[in-house]
């Protein structure tokens, strides 16, 4: 027997007398996402040409410096004292002159023992008996004098050092039953619509691992071995400044002092909205809009400091949640020391966004696609890079 009818008394109205499921309901055709491009350091790595294959899951590469040249004075030592104690006195050798540039005074250093030169003050005549030091004086290693036919001095040199970081296996995963995939759906087919949104939040993965993660590498549950990647921030220890309040044009010249020093005279910032538009207001028209796309993939605006140019991109990951986070930071990127490592499939092909489809159990009613990524960062050179943080 049907079900009773609804009887409506009066007027029929939008609300009113009509069932709901009549109407043809005026719906876009597309389905808007929020963030659909907003991975742009992925994108900078990705096109860098330092983005290259990596034979193991454990990539490394050599480092040397030359060979030091500073060091500290350690307890003082009064204006005639023949022994000058040091941090480090493997850095010294016999002949080498040392400049303190607080007194001026130069001294020639005779032996050394572990941290003890023995030494002849004021050996360029700048004072009699030398200039009393100070615990942590500066001591600068000029150079050496030899006389005439002596032999081969002390050889010191340094030891490679080896750096390492991890490709680290990313997967995002969608599916639907057969019988949700053959509906009819605004925005277009089931199956293309969650791919896509999968690949997004696969990117954003990969993208919040190469700024926030940290190298590991242990063994899983499964029993096989887990590796995470470390990120860009996990790398960044000598040039990290704290600019302490409202970020001011000295405060950005002094960062710019450091990131310089090292690497090439073109960094790419990524900054986020609070930093970003403090350096508008203190840029006094020096932060101009130029064309990214060519080189990176982004749109930039260029700074240009004495001492080097900065290419800043807003990137709105570096935001607070619950009153913490990194909407305080600029990430500084020396784009010749950084890049994107990927493993390879036994065919040869690049694990990096693959689309594996179809995986879904023989018996299952429905459907199952996998993105997956087999990628590390690669930082070569720690201090060609920096972070300026505490912008308020």
């Amino acid at each position: 027997m049907p079900t009773a009818p609804t009887v409506v008394t009066g007027v029929r109205s939008s609300t009113v007398g009509i069932n709901q499921d009549r109407r043809v309901v005026d719906m876009r055709n597309k389905i808007f996402e929020y963030d659909p491009d907003a991975s742009p350091f992925l994108t900078i790595v990705s096109r860098r040409p330092g983005s290259v294959k990596a034979s193991n899951s454990v990539f490394k590469h050599l480092e040397d410096q030359p060979l030091p040249w500073h060091d500290l004075q350690n307890g003082g030592a009064t204006a005639t004292a023949t022994t000058v104690n040091v941090d480090t006195g493997a850095y010294f050798r016999g002949g080498h002159l040392v400049l303190n540039p607080r007194t001026a005074e130069i001294f020639k250093v005779v032996s050394v023992a572990t941290n003890a030169l023995t030494v002849i003050r004021a050996y360029t005549g700048d004072g009699i008996n030398g200039v009393a030091m100070n615990d942590n004086d500066a001591l600068f290693i000029i150079g050496s004098v030899s006389e005439e036919f002596s032999g081969a001095p002390t050889i010191k040199s340094t030891t490679e050092a080896t750096v390492e970081n991890y490709t680290e296996i990313f997967k995002d995963a969608c599916g639907a039953s057969e019988s949700l995939s053959g509906d009819k759906l605004f925005g277009g087919a089931e199956r293309p619509y969650q791919r896509r949104k999968t690949a997004t939040q696969h990117n954003f993965s990969i993208e919040r691992a190469f700024i926030h993660g940290k190298k590991k590498e242990t063994t899983g549950a499964g029993g096989h071995r887990e590796r995470s990647t470390g990120g860009i921030l996990s790398w960044i220890t000598s040039i990290a400044q704290n600019a302490n309040g409202t970020l001011t044009a000295a405060t950005l010249e002094t960062w710019c002092e450091a990131l310089f020093r090292y690497g090439s005279s073109t960094k790419l910032v990524l900054a986020s909205r609070r930093a970003a538009s403090q350096l508008d207001l203190i840029s006094e028209g020096r932060l101009q809009t130029v064309v990214g796309q060519d080189s990176y993939g982004v749109t930039v605006k260029e700074f240009q400091s004495t001492h080097g140019k900065l290419l800043v991109t807003i990137h709105d990951m570096l935001v607070n949640y619950g009153g913490f986070g990194y909407a305080d930071h600029m990430i500084a990127l020396d784009m010749e020391n950084l890049g994107k490592r990927f493993k390879v499939d036994s065919e040869g092909r690049a694990r990096d966004s693959q689309l594996h489809t179809n995986i879904q159990n023989n018996d299952e009613d429905g459907w199952k696609d996998q993105y997956l990524s087999d990628v590390g960062l690669h930082v070569t050179l720690e201090n060609a890079h920096g972070k300026l943080t505490g912008i308020v």
